[in-house]
């Protein structure tokens, strides 16, 4: 309070002592006293965050972000002892939602843990130490390092380097998914049944599309993470971590095998700390694109290729109905002239015989024929309208024909 400046220490109006004890309490009111007595009577003593919450009407979710994590730590093991939220363990999608840091730009959802450890692995003092990312501390060092990060502790022991660099491997080993997700080992054994080995490009891009499908706050810790083993290996003459030799730390974790390892994972992990080690090597390389892709949407494009070929089954119909009416008049062309011929070579007085001989023209309105009284003799008028439509003359077995059945008909009147 004695440091605020003046401006805001007028404009102060509530103080909220949150997780407070007896001593606490005690402490602060003999020293409100003599700071200030207005001070004292701004100051609130809450037990919950819920209640802070209501008092403020802050949202769940933008309190998440606004408490440090060691807030929440506490707030959860008071409620539900032994089920508290914890950095090892918990996902990096629910650690990047809970406790958010904007402090490196441009990176927005970055977990305030891992802001810590690489400040701390890649300051003067710890980034020249020998086999830096080989350095393994002993049980006791390490079980009270992991402890006060669980915790919040503000006086964790940072300057351990042993525990330091051991406790930043168990932060990817302790992750319930692999730190590239979950089928990163699958995509690249998928590389190994190709014909060729895959060159440098191919394993970019298989990173580069495994990144795509994170979050966009497990997107940042990747790109965060590679970008500090690029500036370790820039000192790999004194660490002795070159990019390869960092990728062969941590491609275990990021790329988890499965449970039941198959015959090629040699091969496989060969081929994750190969592509780990380009990663580290060109970071802006395997950095995905936040534009969203250009192009027409599926179902647009399935309905524009469905409206483009509904006309040209329209045209195939109507080609094949052309087709087969050409094909009816050819036939019944052909049937015309074999009854011709047929005619020539019979006798003219058989003019039934002669009638039937010739196919029926297509059932269309313009040939159908007027009823009669004498259906027999229509099959010869149709057959000559229809040789004088197409330039033809008449044949003389057709003239001959209608002349006996002329014939024929007024001896049939006479009988009568």
């Amino acid at each position: 309070y004695l440091s605020l400046p003046s401006s805001i220490k007028k404009s102060l109006k509530k103080v909220y002592i949150l997780h407070w004890t007896t001593a606490k309490k005690m402490v602060l009111e003999a020293m409100s006293s003599v700071v200030s007595e207005k001070f004292a009577n701004k100051i609130v003593y809450v037990e919950q965050l819920s209640d802070i919450l209501s008092t403020l009407q802050m949202p769940p979710t933008e309190a998440l972000t606004k408490f440090p994590y060691v807030v929440q730590h506490e707030e959860e093991e008071r409620l539900s002892p032994g089920d508290a939220i914890s950095i090892y363990g918990t996902p990096l999608a629910t650690l990047c939602a809970r406790i958010p840091t904007d402090v490196v730009p441009p990176y927005k959802r970055l977990p305030a843990v891992y802001v810590d450890f690489v400040d701390h692995i890649t300051s003067r003092d710890v980034i020249g130490t020998k086999d830096l990312f080989c350095l393994q501390a002993d049980c006791a060092s390490i079980y009270a390092f992991v402890g006060d990060i669980d915790q919040g502790n503000p006086f964790a022991e940072w300057t351990n380097i042993p525990a330091l660099i051991t406790g930043f491997r168990l932060l990817f080993d302790s992750l319930p998914t692999p730190f590239l997700g979950e089928g990163a080992y699958a995509a690249f054994s998928a590389l190994t049944k190709g014909a060729t080995a895959p060159d440098k490009t191919v394993l970019l891009g298989t990173v580069t599309q495994l990144l795509s499908a994170l979050s966009p706050g497990e997107q940042e810790a990747f790109s965060y993470v590679l970008k500090a083993f690029k500036t370790i290996s820039g000192e790999s003459s004194q660490n002795g971590m070159t990019p390869l030799k960092i990728a062969e730390v941590f491609a275990p974790s990021f790329c988890r095998p499965p449970t039941k390892p198959d015959a090629q994972a040699p091969i496989v992990t060969q081929m994750i700390v190969q592509a780990i080690s380009l990663a580290i090597e060109s970071p802006e390389k395997v950095t995905p694109s936040e534009k969203p892709t250009t192009g027409p949407r599926p179902g647009l494009t399935e309905a524009g290729n469905a409206a483009k070929a509904a006309p040209k089954k329209k045209r195939a119909e109507s080609s094949s109905s052309e087709s087969s009416s050409s094909s009816s008049e050819e036939e019944s062309s052909s049937s015309e002239d074999s009854s011709e011929e047929t005619d020539k070579s019979e006798n003219a007085t058989q003019p039934a015989a002669a009638a039937a001989a010739p196919a029926q023209p297509p059932a269309t309105p313009a040939a159908k024929a007027p009823e009669t009284n004498t259906p027999k003799a229509a099959a010869p008028k149709q057959q000559l309208n229809r040789q004088a439509s197409k330039g033809k003359r008449p044949s003389s077995s057709s003239s001959s024909e209608e002349s006996s059945e002329d014939d024929s008909t007024s001896s049939e009147e006479e009988d009568n």
